[in-house]
């Protein structure tokens, strides 16, 4: 996978973090680590939308998300993005969805 896609500096970011991260988390992590320099204006919401696209193409994807559930969906805010040997070994965390 290359590492200049959303995809892919999310996968590397997470597979050096020790916890969950949100979508804001990941970018604003990239852009620090110069591994993206967006061209729009909400960076965020392309990592975001980029995550989902995999979790809904490829439900055996090594990405998955955790949430605290609300009444209808996610409880805002709670969602974070983990890679999916990583969460196995967590106890406490979020559900997986």
């Amino acid at each position: 996978m290359k590492r200049d896609t959303y995809l892919g500096v999310a996968l590397a970011i997470l597979s050096r973090a020790d916890h969950p991260m949100s979508s804001r988390e990941l970018t604003e992590e990239a852009i620090r680590q110069g591994m993206i320099k967006p061209a729009g204006k909400t960076p965020e919401a392309t990592m975001a939308s980029r995550l989902y696209t995999e979790l809904n193409h490829n439900p055996n994807s090594s990405v998955i998300r955790l949430a605290e559930e609300g009444p209808t969906r996610a409880r805002r805010g709670s969602v974070r993005w983990a890679l999916r040997d990583k969460a196995a070994h967590r106890t406490q965390e979020p559900h997986l969805t």
